[in-house]
């Protein structure tokens, strides 16, 4: 499996993301796990032959370590779909691969912000099941499109994460 250093500009995977994304994706990596110092490699989805290729788009997976190379945990940014605009989110997890943190970086739109709520995202935080829109997450008024989205890109990045896990990647 192939790993890239951040010093090759990472987020260059991740076609369109803009500066503003960047900085506030390092900046809720940077407060997860309180440090302002920390090393990025990402984690090339390409030779997981578990994964179909459309798994594989608009997904840019981290490994954080501290100064000392230590793993600190992992970060997925990806996008979602709302009604009429993309939006950018990251998912936060330990080296347990349990879900710390999801953040959404930039939202757009002006209808379905709702998803953008700390306390609507908490949701995910910990919960190893299989995310259902409606049943075991909190339905949205106004966000319906934006909040399942988020929900299906979150249960695929769980997916993923696992894949990368029993394929030995995440090292």
């Amino acid at each position: 499996m192939k790993i890239l250093s951040i010093f090759i500009p990472a987020f260059i995977l991740f076609g369109g993301v803009s500066d503003k994304v960047k900085q506030k994706a390092n900046k809720a990596i940077t407060r997860y796990f309180e440090t302002d110092s920390f090393t990025k490699k990402i984690i090339l989805l390409d030779d997981i032959s578990e994964l179909q290729s459309d798994e594989k788009e608009n997904k840019v997976v981290m490994h954080i370590f501290d100064n000392d190379s230590k793993s600190l945990g992992y970060a997925v940014l990806s996008k979602g779909k709302g009604r009429f605009d993309y939006f950018d989110f990251i998912v936060i997890y330990n080296n347990n691969l349990d879900v710390k943190k999801v953040k959404v970086l930039e939202y757009t739109s002006s209808r379905g912000a709702e998803i953008c709520s700390y306390n609507w995202l908490k949701q995910f935080v910990d919960n190893k099941q299989f995310h259902d829109y409606g049943k075991n997450i909190d339905a949205l008024s106004g966000a319906t499109m934006s909040a399942e989205s988020i929900v299906n890109e979150i249960n695929l990045i769980n997916k993923i994460m696992l894949t990368l896990k029993s394929t030995d990647s995440l090292k």
